[in-house]
């Protein structure tokens, strides 16, 4: 059973809490939307062996910034990481925020609707080709 609730970002640390108390010990998800003047950003957590989860939504302005949950769930390092280079958020405490996917010079957020255009051009432009027979991923 899945339940979804909207709640303050100064409420997220106890909600991750209480959720971890009561047996959904697994950060699952972490993704954004961005609306252009705010961004919504999606938790989801869970029970895997009661398969129960539930979804926290949160509402950020460009002024706010959520904290860090991984010190309660491991794998909000890589998931916080994640949403940083896609959406610029960045995360209160968190232990190492920086770039997960992108390269570390990459200029702006892939993600964000109002991605400056400019950037955009020079990023584009910089750009190597690779020869996908030269790709090895193992």
């Amino acid at each position: 059973m899945d339940k979804t609730q909207e709640i303050k970002i100064e409420n997220l640390a106890k909600t991750a809490e209480n959720l971890l108390d009561s047996g959904q010990n697994t950060l699952i998800c972490l993704t954004g939307i961005d609306y252009i003047k705010k961004i919504k950003l999606i938790y989801r957590f869970g029970d895997l062996e009661k398969s129960q989860f539930t979804n926290i939504e949160i509402i950020l302005d460009e002024n706010t910034h959520p904290p860090t949950l991984s010190h309660l769930f491991p794998s909000a390092n890589w998931l916080e990481r994640e949403v940083y280079d896609l959406f610029g958020i960045k995360f209160i405490n968190h232990p190492n925020l920086i770039r997960i996917l992108n390269p570390e010079n990459f200029e702006g957020y892939p993600l964000l609707k109002e991605q400056n255009e400019q950037t955009s051009k020079s990023n584009t432009t910089t750009k190597q080709k690779t020869d996908p027979n030269q790709l090895s991923f193992f």
